[in-house]
């Protein structure tokens, strides 16, 4: 996604478009979903943290208190995810749930950062499905820091020689997967 879309987020998010709105539902939902329900949430908390999450950067875009400094997924996954922290925290045992109005859902830096890694690593992950069996299957065990002569092995290749060049070709294949991705320019540039 390009700085552009991440700004047409925010404006279509202070301009209550539904189209936008939409959009953002499409694209960023099912990786909110995944945060709440992997952190012990229900459907309907992923749901609800969602929708509470566009109202608090909503909030925030218009009393001007909000810059965006990562991507714009990852600030809402953020603010879901605080917004879901804090309902666990504030549950009682009867259940009913209070949100304060104050500024708790400000992300912080680390946190920022590790959805940025979420969403890297989602991407990633959909890059390595593109490749053919083969190539993934020799990425793995390399991740796996696994020496080429096992490699060699498992995979039945005649030396470590043919294993080194598979990796080296699979590894170039890979890059030029990613490198068609446009959500990631951004980060192939650091």
């Amino acid at each position: 996604m390009t700085p552009i879309d991440e700004k047409h987020f925010l404006d279509g998010i202070l301009r209550d478009d539904p189209a936008t709105l939409r959009e953002i539902y499409r694209q960023c939902y099912p990786v909110v979903r995944g945060i709440i329900l992997r952190y012990g949430g229900r459907e309907e908390d992923a749901q609800d943290m969602f929708q509470e999450a566009i109202l608090v950067i909503y909030q925030k875009l218009k009393s001007r208190q909000l810059t965006l400094t990562s991507r714009f997924g990852s600030l809402l996954n953020g603010v879901a995810y605080n917004l879901f922290r804090s309902y666990q925290q504030k549950k009682d045992v009867s259940g009913k749930v209070t949100f304060p109005a104050d500024d708790k859902y400000a992300l912080e830096t680390d946190l920022q950062m590790e959805f940025e890694k979420i969403e890297l690593q989602r991407l990633f992950d959909q890059a390595m499905e593109q490749l053919g069996e083969d190539c993934r299957q020799v990425l793995l065990m390399f991740f796996q820091d696994k020496s080429m002569e096992e490699i060699a092995q498992i995979m039945k290749y005649s030396s470590t020689d043919y294993a080194r060049r598979k990796k080296y070709l699979c590894k170039e294949k890979l890059l030029e997967i990613i490198k068609s991705y446009p959500e990631l320019r951004d980060y192939l540039k650091d």
